[in-house]
C-alpha cells in the first residue's frame, strides 16, 4: 500500500483524542509507540509480536528501530516535513516517537 505524507498526518491527527494508555494499541488507549503500531497495522506493514506488545517505560527495550524498520527510512534534519516519523533520543536510545503534523 502506498501512502502519502498527508495520509500519515491525517492518521496521526485522528489519534489526538485517544486517551493515553501505557502500552495501548487501540482507539481505547494508546501511547506514542502505539500510534505507530496502529499506523503500521493500517498499512499492513506491521504484525505485532509479543515482545512489542509489552515493554518497559523505555521503548528501546524492544528495539523500536528493529520492530518498525520496514516503515522507517533515515532522513536528514533538513528534510523533516509533515508526515515524518521522528524517533526522539533521550541519552543514547530512542525513547519517544512522534509524527510531524505541522
Amino acid at each position: 500500500m502506498n501512502i502519502t505524507r498527508q495520509e500519515v498526518v491525517e492518521f496521526a491527527r485522528s489519534c489526538k483524542d485517544i486517551p493515553y494508555q501505557h502500552q495501548g494499541r487501540s482507539k481505547l488507549g494508546v501511547d506514542c509507540a502505539g500510534i505507530l503500531v496502529m499506523l503500521g497495522k493500517w498499512l499492513g506493514e506491521y504484525s505485532e509480536s509479543k515482545e512489542a506488545r509489552r515493554y518497559s517505560r523505555d521503548p528501546a527495550s524492544f528495539s523500536l528501530k528493529k520492530e518498525l524498520a520496514r516503515m522507517l527510512i533515515s532522513i536528514d534534519k533538513e528534510n523533516i516535513d509533515c508526515g515524518a516519523i521522528l524517533l526522539l533520543k533521550i541519552l543514547r536510545e530512542p525513547q519517544h516517537v512522534g509524527i510531524v503534523t505541522d
